[in-house]
């Protein structure tokens, strides 16, 4: 992965997701994404638009990189031949970004690193020492090394929330606030939380179709449906639900996993390809809602043009 790669994965990740740094130096690393100078791509929360970004390095940063790279090779991690020790890039460290359409609109990251535990290392709980990292075994302490963000401003919501406005049309205010609650959960680290609004948002369209159906057949009850498994509800409701919900009812079996057996890790690892299962399927909701209302209207407008023809107007 590069570091560019790198950078976009850890300004997009959730709050205290761990990015481990396995058989690399975290020094490094955490230099590497520290003075990166390419620009990358990420919704502007203040301007409502997709935008450009890029690092801002300090003069102090961008010295401090400047004297290590005019340095002669690494001996160690973080040590240079003739005796130059480097200032550790690694612990509590900070990164700001700036939008290029705006150059007042900024963004504040909060990072840090440390070790995953293990029963060699369990007593150190509070990040990673210099001696960790220049031990005389280097790659096994590297390991266990990761990164993860702490913070940021403006939130990792505020980035995320622009798929809400496309979708608003094609959710009901219940389901809209439920989706909206699993991006925010999600934000701030509570990834079993966001499986919860997830699969009420799933829950709910199977509520609407079916309430549909009772209506058009004029039923007072439907006990074959309320006897079924999620599955077979589903194959009862397909008439009237999207396409791409038919054709992966295994979505709420891992929606039900996130909520009562997968830890807040596993949740976080799947919660991206669930939200985007979600935003498929709303998606083609509305995409068929507005296909029938356009039938609706040309249907219209063929029968009024008849009629007037066959009166010869």
């Amino acid at each position: 992965m590069t570091s560019q790669e790198f950078l976009v994965q850890l300004v997009g990740a959730p709050l205290y997701k761990k990015f481990p740094c396995a058989s690399k130096d975290l020094n490094t690393v955490a230099r590497s994404i520290r003075v990166h100078e390419h620009r990358f791509d990420l919704y502007c929360p203040l301007c409502d638009k997709d935008s450009t970004w890029k690092l801002i390095v300090s003069d102090e940063t961008s010295l401090r990189h400047k004297l290590e790279k005019a340095s002669v090779g690494p001996i160690s991690p973080g040590h240079f031949n003739g005796g130059a020790s480097t200032t550790l890039w690694y612990g509590k460290f900070q990164l700001i970004t700036q939008c290029s359409r705006d150059p007042s609109h900024l963004a504040t990251y909060y990072f840090d690193t440390g070790k995953l535990p293990n029963e060699s290392t369990s007593k150190h709980k509070h990040g990673i020492s210099e001696k960790d990292v220049t031990s005389e075994a280097p790659q096994q302490a590297l390991e266990r090394s990761f990164i993860t963000k702490v913070g940021q401003t403006p939130s990792l919501f505020d980035f995320q929330k622009t798929v809400l406005g496309s979708l608003s049309i094609g959710l009901s205010k219940e389901q809209a606030n439920d989706f909206v609650r699993a991006i925010q959960t999600h934000s701030h680290g509570y990834h079993v939380a966001s499986c919860v609004y997830l699969r009420r948002v799933f829950e709910s369209m199977l509520d609407a179709a079916k309430a549909q159906h009772i209506a058009e057949h004029e039923l007072t009850s439907w006990e074959d449906y309320d006897a079924g498994k999620t599955s077979q509800k589903i194959q009862l409701l397909k008439q009237y639900l999207p396409k791409f919900l038919v054709d992966h009812p295994h979505l709420y079996t891992l929606l039900s996993l996130g909520v009562h057996e997968l830890s807040e890790q596993q949740c976080a690892e799947e919660f991206e390809n669930l939200r985007t299962a979600i935003d498929i399927i709303i998606r083609e909701q509305i995409s068929n809602a507005n296909d029938m209302k356009r039938k609706v209207e040309i249907s219209t407008l063929l029968s009024k043009s008849i009629n007037q023809r066959k009166n010869g107007k």
